[in-house]
């Protein structure tokens, strides 16, 4: 009962499972057929404010906010039972997280918005349909929340996750701020623009223990970091907060190029692993670093989930991470080597 069904049935069970199908591949016209124009469902507190009708228009709008953040989506059908004008329908909901999705307060606010992650689910869902004259008048049902936030990692959220959401919900927002063209009235916002995306990696062995590391690198206000590196100009506005993690902007040349990056960290775990969030730059992103024990020394990597931010970045973002990986691998080494000269 998988298939999406290629004859026209007016039956009410083969309505139901239609619809249900039509969410993953209909079209507009696929619902004016099982939908009714006062049809609603229960199920859209949470969705776009065009999603929250009544009638074809509205069950379309909830399929384009679903499939703007999920691919692949499909529906496996496993049952199907029909009580007088009820129907309930026992199913599977498969697809992969490759788009923000955002959820909606009551009054049509963002509230929370999801990064992709680029997993997979498959949760089960049970339909219920009340259906007169052919078409659904009502929907309601049982999903496994629960499971699809478990399954696309969505909890628990990692401290980087959660700064992904605040990021991501903020450009949301600016997003729905944006005066709409005219000639072009969106069904719904897009939780997030499309953005260019690097990663980079690199690591170090540094002839140190890692509590002598982790004070090499970050104590003193990054003042010994600064005079053994080629790359980092400066640290300016440091401060340290009240839960124990700092703030700062870090002035990096890398090339020809200088970034001036403010750096507020959500992690500071002394002295294994940093997760830092690099912020008000062109080339934003999440920054982790792991200070793993090695023998007598200690390895440091690091990997920078590096972001463009602004319509410039993203053109020069391909071109120059290839500089910006070289440079901080280089750098990574240079400060590792010095290091052997700060033994006590």
């Amino acid at each position: 009962m998988t298939a999406h069904p290629t004859v026209v049935s007016s039956d009410p069970k083969s309505i139901a499972i239609r619809s249900i199908h039509n969410m993953a591949h209909g079209n507009r016209s696929d619902f004016d057929e099982v939908i009714g124009v006062g049809g609603f469902t229960r199920e859209r507190k949470a969705a776009p404010p065009s999603a929250r009708g009544t009638g074809p228009d509205a069950f379309y709008e909830l399929a384009l906010w679903l499939r703007a953040a999920f691919e692949d989506l499909r529906y496996e059908i496993h049952h199907a039972v029909t009580e007088r004008n009820l129907v309930t329908v026992n199913s599977t909901m498969h697809g992969r997280h490759t788009a923000p999705i955002a959820f909606y307060t009551d009054d049509g606010k963002i509230d929370t918005v999801f990064p992709p992650t680029g997993r997979t689910f498959a949760i089960t869902q049970s339909h219920w349909f009340r259906i007169e004259d052919g078409k659904i008048v009502e929907h309601w049902a049982n999903r496994d929340d629960l499971g699809l936030a478990k399954q696309l990692g969505w909890i628990p959220p990692t401290p980087a996750y959660l700064i992904r959401m605040a990021r991501t919900k903020h450009r949301a927002q600016r997003s729905r701020r944006r005066p709409a063209v005219e000639s072009s009235p969106p069904r719904h916002i897009p939780a997030e623009p499309a953005v260019t995306h690097r990663t980079i990696e690199g690591e170090a062995l540094f002839p140190l223990a890692p509590e002598q590391t982790w004070d090499l690198v970050f104590g003193n206000r990054l003042r010994r970091l600064v005079e053994l590196s080629d790359s980092i100009v400066a640290v300016e506005n440091y401060e340290m907060r009240a839960n124990g993690t700092p703030r700062y902007v870090m002035v990096t040349r890398l090339g020809p190029v200088t970034i001036r990056s403010p750096s507020d960290y959500t992690v500071y775990d002394r002295p294994r692993n940093t997760v830092n969030a690099v912020l008000d730059s062109p080339f934003g992103g999440i920054y982790e670093m792991d200070f793993q024990p090695d023998g007598a020394n200690t390895r440091v990597s690091y990997c920078w989930s590096i972001e463009a931010t602004t319509p410039v970045a993203h053109i020069l973002l391909p071109v120059l991470t290839p500089l910006i990986t070289r440079s901080l691998r280089t750098d990574l080494k240079t400060v590792a080597s010095r290091a052997s000269g700060t033994r006590s």
